[in-house]
């Protein structure tokens, strides 16, 4: 394991276990009858998963197939709202020595975009009762290895009633004035263009994975040379590793002890709520994301999130729009301790 991912990933067996929950995602998808989407992960599965992402990260600057050239500097844009591959590709790519390259889908402007070697992106995104098209937005700039995630399976039939705004999505009808118009939701590839992650990473076998992480140290001297581009949605910032980790460790000090699951609310577009992102991981706490809007179906999802799964504080720093504040007292949110951040509307809901 390199130096950097240390700080991360390395079990010390006195703080957390190979069966703790390193990971839980929630997805957009909530309702009253508490159907919704969600996922956890341990930290033996996460290491796992950053060590296999890594090998196919890798293995495309190799393969001449992928028609990179030598000279194209390593760089991954990593296009992804916070679905569970976020973080993970993000540690995947310093594993290697790659430069991830961060911008929100769902906000960066487009003029920030430019040709890069790989590019990793999901087919969709739901957004409250929104289907956002993700990969459609950059297929003019590189390759790309796109997740399904919202598309159904190839042979699937649809179910008789489809949910809106629930995973998997089969049609979405267009209301037109007098002719509803019902679209197929297709997991689409361009040949030679595109490839699918989990084909990706079934290629890499179990075995090649448990070898990489044995390999203690392999690829430290080229993550001292890694940095990671991140964007506002306006302009690209440079984040060397040394400053990272130097917040991170100013940051570490704030949280209280008691502390066990961080719901991370920001999305990383500079270098504190980058910080911020990775706090969680750094500190051996769970890292809990979420997927959705604040106010959909209204603001008590947060509240739902935080008595579900028994989140001890909430980190949030960029502005957020939250409707109806006094919704977000509907569930017991007990568990919560703490609040990083300036929002006021969670402090005085929240009593912190």
């Amino acid at each position: 394991m390199s130096s950097f991912l240390n700080n991360f990933l390395k079990l010390d067996e006195n703080i957390r276990k190979s069966s703790d929950i390193a990971l839980i995602w929630e997805g957009n998808y909530w309702d009253d009858q508490n159907v919704h989407d969600c996922c956890d992960i341990d930290w033996k599965t996460l290491n796992f998963m950053i060590e296999k992402v890594a090998i196919v990260f890798k293995n495309y600057f190799l393969e001449e197939k992928q028609n990179i050239e030598e000279n194209q500097e390593r760089k991954i844009l990593i296009y992804l709202p916070k679905i569970i591959q976020l973080p993970i590709c993000i540690l995947a790519a310093i594993r290697v020595g790659i430069t991830p390259v961060i911008l929100d889908p769902l906000s960066s402007n487009q003029n920030v975009l430019q040709k890069f070697p790989l590019i990793v992106t999901c087919d969709y995104v739901w957004q409250a009762q929104k289907l956002i098209e993700i990969k459609k937005k950059v297929e003019d700039f590189g390759q790309i290895l796109v997740i399904r995630h919202v598309a159904p399976n190839y042979g699937i039939p649809a179910p008789r009633k489809q949910i809106i705004a629930k995973r998997p999505t089969y049609f979405l009808t267009c209301e037109n004035p007098g002719n509803p118009e019902k679209i197929r939701i297709k997991f689409d590839l361009r040949n030679g263009k595109d490839d699918k992650w989990s084909k990706k990473m079934e290629e890499v076998s179990d075995s090649e994975v448990e070898t990489g992480l044995k390999l203690s140290g392999n690829f430290s001297n080229s993550e001292k040379n890694t940095a990671i581009l991140i964007s506002d949605g306006e302009i690209l910032e440079k984040i060397e590793i040394s400053e990272l980790l130097a917040l991170l460790e100013k940051k570490k000090e704030e949280i209280m002890n008691s502390v066990e699951n961080i719901f991370v609310l920001d999305f990383p577009k500079n270098l504190d709520s980058f910080a911020n992102f990775l706090l969680p991981w750094y500190i051996g706490k769970t890292m809990t994301l979420f997927e959705g809007c604040v106010n959909y179906p209204d603001s008590s999802r947060i509240s739902q999130i935080i008595q579900k799964h028994s989140v001890n504080c909430i980190i949030s720093t960029q502005e957020l729009q939250i409707l109806h504040p006094n919704y977000l007292k509907f569930f017991d949110f007990s568990n919560l301790k703490q609040l990083i951040g300036d929002n006021e509307i969670l402090k005085d809901a929240y009593k912190l």
